[in-house]
């Protein structure tokens, strides 16, 4: 079973390594690792201390992955942005759409940052979240996206 965490306080170190996925944000991420350090550094530590898969949403600014395979930063793609409530949640939702269909994880993200920006296109939150339909409109912009990212990591 995997587990997807998105932590608002800062958990025991003793769960760590039973989450599969941690996805703070910026804010949150701090509350877990508190510092001076980078996003990428605390998400190192996190890593570090058993977390698989830790990836940290970092707004319009894309999201960043580390886990045994990738320490990557991926950009957020560009829509027009109305309400960005509920883009994280969108983005938690979608990756683990796309994890369920076997997509490799680094695919995944894209397909989730696709479903996040989409969902800031429109005011509110469960209104503006994409459906299949919309999201299979940019499945070749998806296969690119994420053709680009392992291309920069051969």
């Amino acid at each position: 079973m995997k587990t997807f965490v998105k932590p608002i306080f800062r958990l025991s170190e003793e769960l760590l390594p039973k989450i599969s996925f941690m996805i703070p944000n910026s804010r949150e991420l701090d509350n877990l690792v508190p510092g001076e350090d980078s996003y990428e550094e605390k998400a190192e530590y996190l890593y570090h201390k058993g977390c698989s898969n830790v990836i940290v949403t970092l707004g319009s600014k894309g999201s960043y992955l580390r886990n045994k395979d990738y320490s990557i930063h991926i950009p957020a793609v560009k829509f027009n942005t109305v309400d960005s409530n509920g883009a994280a949640n969108c983005f938690i939702s979608a990756l683990a759409v796309a994890l369920s269909q076997n997509h490799p994880l680094l695919y995944s993200i894209c397909f989730a940052t696709y479903a996040a920006g989409i969902s800031t296109t429109q005011q509110g939150v469960m209104t503006s979240l994409p459906d299949r339909q919309q999201l299979e409109g940019y499945a070749d912009d998806i296969q690119d996206f994420y053709n680009s990212l392992v291309s920069q990591q051969s």
